[in-house]
């Protein structure tokens, strides 16, 4: 029999779950928000803590709105659809600076927010074709068809009346859509995005990221927390395509990017060309190597969501150059190598923002400037 309890959420944790108590043990539960009765069932029973699925909400809270998505509860993508955005950013906002206080971290300057449209605003995405359906994935991974999703560029939209009689089944498509056009449809495509009067380069099957309107505000937000800068030396590492690093090649005498996939720094020469060094290989083969022998003004930081490995942070503080520009897309890694940084080798966090790159969901990234 299925245990049903009512329930008062407390808090909202950072995977956006609602925090209760119940018999003495923590309880989570999914699309609810601080201050909600709500009646749940629990679903998992774990030591410390159990897992609850919402099935009534019986005090709602102000902040409560109507998902804009028919799919929202059974798709895994979005799960912050039935909060207010405004509010929803405040809890990232306060994610962020719990995580950083969490790390022994104090001396932490204004955080400040780059938001999105809540909605329309995805670029990159992928869809997965099973019976010539496209679709997306569950929670359990079981794909399931749609024929919309109001998070993507409108540019998207004919893609959910598409045939795909073409497409081997349980094939995945990578697409971009940007200025009324999709990219990808019949594979991996070229395009490129002007944004803040720079042209930048992508591949439908490489990384490039998937809110243009925020990236774009990041762009800026950078060119004006660096104005004043004049470095003479660049280090781009994770460089990727290196859209952060073209922002400095026209002030730097020197710029070395490194990346361990070739294709993407293929497009980071078509975007810099000979104002640019680049170097294929990992972060950490980079530090070995006799480019990395002298110190840079300016190091530029874009890792994946693991963060920083231990032997790079090793090398980072050991290099000792005065500024570092860290652009995370996990708070929690990027909090970990903050105060690692800070602790060894002396930084402080000058400049922090918090990039609201997929709204509707828990996840955000981060861009800071940490100086010695």
């Amino acid at each position: 029999m299925q245990n049903t309890v009512e329930l008062t959420i407390e808090e909202l944790a950072p995977l956006a779950r609602g925090i209760s108590r119940h018999e003495g043990k923590i309880i989570f539960t999914d699309y609810t928000l601080p201050g909600e009765k709500v009646l749940a069932v629990i679903k998992e029973e774990h030591k410390d803590y159990a897992t609850a699925e919402l099935i009534e909400i019986i005090t709602g809270s102000a902040h409560r709105v109507k998902p804009h998505c028919p799919h929202y509860g059974i798709c895994k993508g979005c799960n912050m659809q039935h909060i207010e955005y405004q509010h929803a950013l405040e809890y990232k906002k306060n994610w962020l600076r719990k995580l950083l206080t969490d790390n022994k971290l104090t001396d932490i300057p204004h955080i400040e927010t780059i938001s999105s449209s809540p909605y329309g605003y995805r670029n990159r995405f992928q869809i997965h074709i099973e019976n010539k359906k496209p679709g997306y994935r569950k929670k359990d991974g079981r794909h399931f068809p749609i024929n919309q999703c109001p998070i993507l560029n409108q540019a998207a939209a004919p893609i959910f009346s598409d045939d795909f009689s073409d497409i081997p089944n349980k094939k995945r498509l990578n697409l971009f859509c940007h200025n009324n056009r999709l990219y990808g449809r019949k594979g991996a495509e070229d395009f490129s995005v002007t944004m803040a009067n720079r042209t930048y380069y992508g591949r439908t099957d490489l990384f490039f990221q998937s809110n243009t309107e925020v990236l774009e505000k990041l762009i800026q937000w950078i060119e004006e927390k660096t104005e004043n800068m004049s470095p003479l030396s660049v280090w781009d590492l994770y460089s990727g395509s290196g859209l952060f690093s073209s922002l400095f090649a026209d002030r730097a005498e020197s710029v070395k990017l490194v990346e361990e996939v070739t294709e993407s720094l293929a497009l980071a020469e078509r975007q810099l060309g000979k104002k640019a060094n680049y170097y294929a290989m990992t972060v950490e083969e980079f530090f070995s190597y006799p480019a990395a022998s002298k110190p840079p003004d300016l190091i530029i930081l874009d890792p994946p969501r693991s963060g920083i490995s231990k032997s790079a942070r090793k090398s980072i503080i050991k290099t000792a150059s005065p500024t570092l520009l860290y652009i995370s897309c996990n708070p929690a890694s990027f909090a970990r190598d903050a105060a690692q940084l800070i602790r060894h080798s002396g930084y402080r966090i000058k400049d922090i923002v918090l990039c609201d790159f997929y709204p509707q969901t828990h996840h955000a990234e981060i861009a800071s400037i940490l100086q010695r």
